[in-house]
């Protein structure tokens, strides 16, 4: 079975190979948008929000779905991710904690520990690498 980085680092060689010159970080989120555009017609389709996307089926949305994160997968590797599966659950715990949520992730090696301090950012509990600057004494908590 593959796991994620797997896929990840596939579809980063793909690129590559494949896509000589790679697409720069800027093309990369374009094709997002593009695929993300794609995603929105298939389901004003299915929903028949839109009658001229009524043709479109699940199966087109699901194609948009993957499309899109395929090249998430590729901006994040441009952005210096080479562990996708540990920034998807560590990001995924952080928006639980943020959320008041229990439901954590293992995912990548996830932990589901925390860090929490009195500080706030914009308004928001701070918590630790959520893109802050500033002296915080943070302490690890399990949720």
């Amino acid at each position: 079975m593959s796991t994620l980085n797997e896929f990840h680092k596939s579809n980063v060689a793909r690129q590559h190979e494949a896509f000589a010159p790679s697409h720069s970080i800027t093309a990369l989120v374009v094709c997002v948008q593009e695929e993300v555009g794609e995603l929105a017609a298939a389901v004003l389709g299915v929903t028949g929000e839109k009658k001229r996307k009524a043709h479109l089926t699940k199966a087109d949305v699901l194609d948009a779905v993957a499309d899109a994160m395929t090249y998430l997968s590729l901006v994040a590797a441009a952005a210096g991710c080479d562990d996708l599966e540990k920034l998807l659950g560590d990001t995924f715990n952080m928006v639980s904690e943020r959320a008041g949520s229990k439901i954590r992730t293992t995912l990548g090696g996830a932990s589901g520990i925390v860090f929490r301090c009195s500080n706030t950012f914009s308004g928001r509990q701070c918590i630790k690498d959520s893109g802050h600057s500033g002296g915080c004494d943070h302490e690890r908590v399990k949720p």
